[in-house]
């Protein structure tokens, strides 16, 4: 049997495409996240969703 290089293995298709796969559902979860952490972008339409929400925008803020 032969020993296959680091290189052989990692130059491999069937190791590559899952491995760019895996890659781009990090980066697309970690936008994801990032979006809901900050709130700067209507992720997943929560906001217009969340009636309490539009309505504290819209009225600006209450003076204590």
């Amino acid at each position: 049997m032969k020993k296959e290089t680091a290189g052989e293995v990692l130059g491999h298709p069937l190791w590559i495409m899952p491995m760019m796969v895996g890659i781009m559902l990090v980066i697309i979860e970690g936008l994801h996240t990032t979006a809901h952490l900050r709130m700067k972008i209507d992720a997943n339409a929560y906001c217009r969703n969340n009636a309490e929400w539009i309505e504290m925008n819209q009225e600006g803020e209450e003076d204590w």
